[in-house]
């Protein structure tokens, strides 16, 4: 009763895939800053294990190269705005890091 009602656009509109890997390292936390959610997606190769990203300190998705049948651990997430997130491998690197932003 009384408050303001703040209308946001829905993820995805207005906004456009960013290629971010030249701005971004493994282990390193990230504060989403846009005033919108985004919506980040990670690649990792060079023999990794697991690869998992946080946002605001929990777990929410890992994957484990050896239950792949084919291919390399992706991770993705929607971080709210505000939010923090890091991305983290056991062993290996980078080879995808995109955000909807």
């Amino acid at each position: 009763m009384g408050g303001q009602v703040i209308q946001q656009a829905p993820i995805g509109v207005g906004q456009t895939w960013q290629d971010v890997i030249a701005s971004r390292a493994l282990g390193t936390t990230y504060y989403n800053t846009t005033g919108r959610p985004i919506f980040v997606s990670v690649g990792c190769s060079g023999g990794t294990n697991l690869t998992q990203i946080t946002i605001n300190g929990i777990i929410v998705t890992q994957q484990n190269q050896s239950g792949l049948a084919a291919g390399l651990p992706q991770v993705f997430g929607v971080v709210p705005n505000g939010g923090s997130y890091i991305v983290s491998v056991t062993v290996g690197g980078l080879s995808v890091w995109t955000e909807l932003r």
